[in-house]
């Protein structure tokens, strides 16, 4: 048996291993898809052990009976004798609890009892006693009290919750044809349109398919308008103003999400703590925070994130090390321009508009490697247990492409 044998045994392509959410647990299960209550998982193996003080001295026993009292224990603390189960973390509150341990015919065997959203890791819950005694930070909820209901409302197309209904009227109109009785219907969720190739484009959304590539980076779209209002980022042309304090943007989109900035409009609502917020991807990568999903796993290490700019980041501060943003005077790389501009004013001594090139610049530039360009479903396939990250090749996109002007040109 290989010394590595646990971390490689997960049977099912739908589960991986990674960095556990837990604070100093090491690695946890993670499972990429939903799961349904009733699924078991197992059996649990590992060494037998006959005495009780070396079981729970290790941290990774199951106590087996038989009848009324403890036969022997499953010690899994060796990973070249035990399976993927090992992993599975005792969750450091009840509510978090996922899975269940049962014995059934002398082994032990985990069972959701719960459902599990995707991209969640897999926890069981050891009783506080038995938790604490194994270095478990056990929290417990400071007041016993029901929440209050969180005042809101409710999307009836997606899960957006906004907090007016004035909000809730602007944002139903972005799902126009979300009706049953027009002439082109979608076999996979009430949307439906009048013409055919709007059809085709909204099934790109459920398939991941996005045929539409930049030249100059290797992000990827369903359709060509989406592209084309892309290509602007790279063009530097920022055609609309905001009213209030000039700046430009390139995207009427962003124009309106940065109008909020001075209007104080939150309109998007935490259905979970009532935090406010100015755009829904915000408030998506918010409510993360409560679900505890990473859907943005490394493909350099066992960490997981939950958004691709951290997971971007991550990349390029611990493993590539090419950082989009390069101080001109030491060549120090950052992650972030704001970083730069602070490094800038504080070691040299300058204003950081003399010495760095404007965002658009440095962001998209064509030295950017492909490792930093994240997919958005960053996990897409599966095989063999492992969680594949399809990272397009940097250069084929840059291959025999045209340029950023061309493409807005044709469309126009």
């Amino acid at each position: 048996m290989t010394p590595e044998r646990a971390q490689h045994t997960p049977a099912l392509s739908f589960l991986s291993v990674g960095i556990s959410n837990i604070p100093r647990a090491g690695l946890g299960v993670w499972s990429e898809i939903p799961l349904t209550p009733g699924m078991v998982f197992g059996p649990y193996e590992g060494a037998i052990v006959r005495k009780g003080a070396e079981a729970e001295k290790s941290g990774y026993a199951w106590q087996v009976r038989k009848g009324s009292k403890a036969h022997h224990y499953i010690e899994a603390k060796s990973k070249g004798s035990s399976n993927w189960m090992r992993y599975v973390n005792c969750a450091d509150r009840k509510e978090f609890q996922n899975v269940a341990a049962f014995q059934f015919q002398g082994d032990i065997y985990y069972k959701t009892v719960k459902p599990v959203l995707p991209y969640t890791e897999i926890l069981v819950w050891y009783g506080d006693e038995y938790a604490s005694a194994l270095g478990v930070d056990v929290k417990e909820k400071r007041n016993t009290e029901s929440p209050r209901p969180i005042e809101g409302f409710g999307c009836d197309v997606c899960s957006a919750f906004l907090s007016s209904s004035e909000a809730l009227e602007r944002h139903r109109s972005q799902h126009p044809y979300m009706q049953p009785d027009l002439l082109h219907r979608c076999p996979r969720c009430s949307y439906s349109t009048n013409f055919q190739h709007s059809l085709i484009n909204h099934l790109l959304m459920h398939s991941g398919d996005k045929p539409h590539a930049c030249p100059h980076c290797s992000k990827k779209f369903t359709t060509r308008q989406n592209l084309r209002s892309h290509l602007l980022l790279h063009t530097g042309q920022k055609e609309f103003i905001c009213s209030t304090c000039g700046k430009g943007f390139a995207q009427m989109g962003n124009l309106r999400t940065h109008e909020r900035v001075h209007s104080g409009e939150r309109p998007y609502r935490c259905s979970h703590c009532g935090k406010d917020f100015t755009q829904l991807g915000s408030l998506e990568r918010h409510r993360k925070l409560h679900t505890r999903q990473k859907p943005y796993p490394c493909p350099h290490c066992e960490y997981r994130f939950n958004d691709s700019t951290n997971l971007r980041r991550h990349i390029t501060s611990k493993h590539t090390k090419v950082f989009p943003h390069l101080c001109p005077c030491c060549g120090k790389g950052f992650t972030r321009q704001r970083e730069l501009k602070n490094h800038v004013v504080k070691h040299h001594h300058s204003e950081p508009a003399e010495l760095y090139v404007p965002d658009h610049d440095v962001k998209h530039h064509h030295s950017e490697p492909a490792e930093l360009c994240v997919p958005d479903h960053a996990v897409k396939h599966h095989h063999s247990g492992d969680t594949e990250i399809c990272v397009p090749d940097h250069a084929d996109i840059h291959h025999h492409q045209k340029p950023a002007e061309a493409i807005l040109a044709e469309s126009r």
